[in-house]
């Protein structure tokens, strides 16, 4: 019984063909026409000559583009990598580079940016151009023009593995970016565990969406963040629609939010929540309600209690949650109190500085006990999968954390504000084994040995340099 996640996207997309499945900027794709667009790329991908283990770069603004190329890379078993569409030449020449690109699907916008690096990245061998503009790096395919010519049935498509990977770029806040290397079956128990609740066979990811009382999401950070990404396939697993706009604003957020009805909306912390506050601060008494909004998850960085308080005054019935984790952790607790305690799922020990178990109150490191291998894949060496070992790995090594408060037991929340608030930040730690009852055997990622070991900054920084918008509170 293996979990793929493009398999579960199929089997959901076979069962709700008709139902909204993404919106972005005035455009709604159902789960169909969604499946079918990103076959159409899947087959341009492979006529190309990229396959299983590949890496293509996702170099992209928020859009239908963007979930389309992840969907048809996880279709022939390549690897999506995010890159951070803020980046400049040395910064893109860097992550170019280390993550081994061979394709790189970039929006017309960062053309000039692309045409820079190419010289510098000689690996780099497919050039895929999503929106409008003239001047691009030679060799460039138009993204429309290269679906227009292709099938969009499934014909072909290889058979595919749990071992399948997706890597996750992490924002390189405090060192260099590292990606960090998911097993398709640990991301989708680690880093979408709500949306996988219950989930005991692929097959039944279709009737269980097809049951489903179906979520409309706002995704409101860009996808090239792994918290974007994650709320997005939990919603899919879900059966639910995934609302995008290009560019995050305040305005943006509500003019989304009421047009399309969202009922979550994930964000990151201050530097997303201030600018909703600001748009509505900016209306009228009478107009500031968003009525079908009833939960906002912030992963990534956590939510002040300034901010929380402004929420609750203008949004009484909002349900607020904090998820808990890091880009090689996937999602470790959530805190929904506004106090900073947080409750730790069942694959979180809180440890002192000795590394022994503590009680509440006394906590210094978070850990993540497992022995389970990764694939023995880095970042710099294109994993080809599947290639798992079955050797224990040595236990895993400590995370930093800020003193957290936790509690042993979660608190009951609504199946909606579960799913919403599962969507991690990321996981980190060494290779590990856990294996909850009634799930597969999960393994953590594996960190690239090219990238610095500095950590990235986790859901405790104050903001995220990767996401934050221009503003001016």
């Amino acid at each position: 019984m293996a979990f793929n996640l493009a398999d579960l996207f199929e089997h959901i997309a076979d069962a709700v063909p008709g139902r909204e499945a993404l919106y972005a900027e005035g455009r709604t794709l159902t789960y169909r026409e969604l499946d079918r667009r990103a076959n159409r790329l899947a087959h341009h991908f492979a006529a190309a000559g990229i396959g299983a283990g590949d890496h293509v770069g996702c170099h992209l603004m928020n859009g239908p583009e963007y979930l389309e190329t992840m969907l048809a890379l996880l279709k022939i078993r390549a690897v999506p990598i995010n890159v951070n569409f803020r980046y400049v030449r040395d910064e893109l020449r860097y992550l170019y580079d280390n993550a081994d690109l061979v394709g790189l699907v970039y929006d017309t916008e960062f053309a000039g940016r692309v045409a820079a690096v190419l010289p510098d990245v000689p690996r780099l061998r497919h050039l895929l151009a999503v929106g409008p503009g003239g001047d691009l790096p030679a060799g460039s395919l138009r993204y429309e023009e290269a679906l227009a010519v292709r099938p969009d049935d499934r014909a072909g498509f290889p058979a595919r593995s749990a071992d399948d990977l997706v890597i996750i770029y992490t924002g390189g806040t405090t060192g260099l970016p590292k990606g960090v290397v998911w097993r398709h079956e640990d991301l989708l128990f680690g880093g979408m565990s709500a949306g996988a609740e219950g989930l005991t066979a692929p097959e039944d990811a279709g009737p269980r969406a097809a049951a489903a009382d179906p979520l409309v999401m706002f995704a409101a950070p860009p996808l090239m963040h792994g918290t974007s990404v994650l709320a997005s396939f939990i919603t899919f697993l879900g059966g639910g629609k995934v609302c995008l706009v290009r560019r995050y604003s305040g305005d943006a957020a509500v003019r989304v939010i009421r047009e399309q009805g969202c009922q979550t909306m994930m964000i990151v912390g201050d530097a997303m929540a201030v600018p909703l506050l600001e748009a509505l601060d900016a209306l009228d008494a009478d107009t500031r309600a968003l009525p079908s909004l009833r939960i906002i998850a912030s992963a990534g960085a956590l939510l002040s209690p300034a901010v929380r308080a402004r929420l609750g005054a203008h949004l009484p019935e909002l349900y607020i949650v904090d998820s808990f984790g890091s880009t090689e952790t996937g999602h470790s607790g959530a805190g929904m109190d506004g106090n900073r305690h947080f409750t730790v799922n069942d694959t979180t020990t809180v440890l002192d500085a000795d590394l022994a178990p503590v009680t509440p109150a006394a906590a210094w490191w978070a850990r993540w006990p497992a022995a389970a291998t990764s694939p023995s894949a880095t970042t710099g060496t294109r994993p080809r999968p599947p290639a798992p070992s079955s050797k224990p790995a040595a236990s895993a090594g400590p995370c930093p954390a800020t003193r957290p408060r936790w509690t042993p037991t979660a608190p009951s929340a609504s199946s909606a504000a579960a799913r919403s608030a599962s969507t991690p930040a990321a996981r980190r730690s060494t290779p590990k084994r856990s294996k909850p009852p009634s799930r597969p055997t999960r393994r953590s990622p594996t960190r690239s040995s090219r990238a610095s070991p500095t950590p990235a900054g986790g859901s405790g920084s104050p903001r995220c340099s990767s996401c934050t918008p221009p503003r001016t509170a």
